[in-house]
């Protein structure tokens, strides 16, 4: 807050007084301005809505059995042009499997290698204007961006992140918002890194005290535009979400409170004695600027699912052979109204959904002992109540 001077009539009533009087008056006004312009802030604990639904259908499913078109269970990111072809990231060392609207797998993307390169590990397919595909590879730091016929256009440096769906968003201009560990003087401690379009840092931000934690959960974000200059940010570990302007401004925060999902500051290793842990999967605007979450929540029969040895053996596999994630996990769907403060609607689906594919559909991740991997796609909506109101 500006300090008040306390000057007197006589010498308000000199021309330095006067000049003095209006430099005072401007102070205060911009004091009043920026006290005006603190972050909005509300914390959520029940769903204002009763009568509004999550609805959701499987509508297709992902992945050959063998062949080129087969998954792999590592899935890094997955995406979607306006003809309805859904690109997929799996596995290291992998091409980008490309599979059409109707679930049936197309052709690979990134399959050859330039000589001075290593061979490519894509962490991030996504699209851009125009149906501009970019294929990020963390391997050898270069982003290959191919036209709308799959083929390449320009290849450009980008940053060294290891990068997936809901951790990093392709900007306007080619740039890219990302989150996780830089341990430079200027970075440190901050979550969210915008890179301009050939890959450098040009400013980090996303917190008010920035803090350098070993784990990845604790420093990463879940992303999602947000408007023009703006993104979602979304904490893994705590239900909180923050709109953030790209030149590193608060706008607005949101705090869930939900008994289901208490907030942690370390990483576990499986354990039957223990429930796995609720982590935020994907957040995403719509259309009409509702905001989506997807979260992970234990499985009611989780135990079942982790083998005995879990928690002693460091490389014990995640789940015993015949079961899945799908057996470990379930998913809450929540829907808020971010310009009132609001949960409109709260849903729990006995799928592992893992993020969205676009506004009106969700993923499930299906990975079962040596079964082949399924990527199912949900169309999801929500069901409101008619003549209700959605203004504050």
């Amino acid at each position: 807050m500006p300090s008040i001077h306390i000057v007197t009539d006589r010498f308000c009533g000199t021309r330095r007084g006067k000049a003095l009087l209006a430099l005072s008056l401007a102070v205060l006004a911009s004091g009043g301005a920026a006290a005006a312009q603190e972050p909005a802030s509300h914390t959520v604990s029940g769903v204002s809505c009763p009568e509004c639904r999550v609805t959701v259908r499987k509508v297709r499913e992902l992945g050959d059995a063998s062949g080129p078109g087969r998954l792999d269970p590592a899935l890094y990111s997955a995406a979607t042009d306006s003809r309805g072809n859904v690109l997929v990231a799996s596995g290291l060392r992998r091409p980008v499997s490309v599979f059409g609207p109707d679930g049936r797998f197309l052709r690979t993307l990134g399959d050859s290698v330039a000589a001075d390169s290593l061979a490519p590990v894509f962490r991030l397919a996504t699209v851009g204007r125009g149906d501009t595909v970019h294929l990020v590879d963390d391997r050898n730091l270069r982003r290959l961006v191919l036209g709308p016929d799959f083929h390449p256009v320009r290849s450009v440096a980008t940053s060294p992140f290891a990068l997936n769906s809901g951790m990093a968003l392709l900007l306007p201009d080619d740039g890219m918002l990302l989150t996780g560990i830089i341990r430079t003087r200027e970075n440190i401690g901050y979550p969210l890194h915008l890179a301009g379009r050939g890959g450098e840092i040009v400013r980090s931000f996303g917190t008010d005290a920035p803090e350098d934690t070993p784990e990845s959960e604790i420093n990463y974000r879940r992303l999602a535009h947000a408007g023009p200059g703006r993104a979602w940010s979304g904490h893994m570990t705590r239900y909180v979400l923050e709109r953030w302007t790209l030149d590193g401004r608060r706008e607005l925060r949101i705090e869930r409170d939900a008994p289901w999902f208490a907030p942690y500051a370390d990483v576990r290793r499986l354990s039957p004695a223990d429930p796995p842990r609720p982590m935020l999967m994907a957040v995403r605007q719509d259309a009409a600027g509702r905001l989506w979450t997807v979260v992970r929540v234990a499985d009611p029969q989780w135990r079942r699912t982790v083998p005995s040895r879990s928690d002693t053996a460091s490389r014990a596999p995640l789940t015993r052979p015949d079961t899945g994630l799908d057996d470990l996990y379930d998913t809450v769907v929540e829907v808020f109204d971010p310009a009132c403060g609001r949960l409109l609607a709260s849903e729990r689906l006995p799928a592992f959904m893992i993020g969205f594919l676009d506004d009106e559909h969700l993923l499930e991740w299906r990975v079962n002992g040596a079964a082949p991997p399924r990527l199912g796609v949900w169309r999801v909506g929500l069901n409101l109540p008619s003549g209700r109101r959605t203004t504050c």
